[in-house]
């Protein structure tokens, strides 16, 4: 007999996107889970772009606290909300969130960011 044995953490990392949030799951979003605050951008592909920020990069580099986002993490997942910033990626990106949609993501380790392809919905 054959088993295959199951995970509690996926293989992969997927981010669900709707009008007022963005929630990793726990291999995506731990990636990020120890760090301070977020930096959240769009690159010139309208990929997502999740920089993480440490408490001591804030106050030594006096970055503007209101470009950085708050998230909150559970066992299972990360979630970062708030409406503007996904009204923003809708506007930039031309990408339609009056739905859940699920994105494959992928941290880069040399760069240090998480990016959430957006040409890449899982169904």
């Amino acid at each position: 007999m054959e088993i295959t044995w199951l995970k509690k953490i996926p293989d992969n990392g997927i981010a669900t996107l709707d009008n007022y949030s963005i929630v990793l799951n726990m291999y995506a979003g731990s990636k990020i889970i120890d760090y301070y605050k977020l930096k959240i951008g769009v690159d010139e592909k309208h990929n997502i772009i999740i920089y993480p920020i440490s408490r001591n990069e804030v106050e030594d580099k006096l970055l503007d606290e209101t470009s950085l986002f708050s998230y909150v993490t559970s066992k299972s997942f990360v979630k970062i909300s708030s409406k503007v910033l996904m009204n923003n990626i809708e506007n930039i990106t031309g990408i339609d969130l009056s739905t859940k949609r699920k994105f494959k993501t992928d941290y880069n380790s040399d760069k240090k960011y998480l990016t959430i392809f957006l040409d890449k919905e899982v169904k």
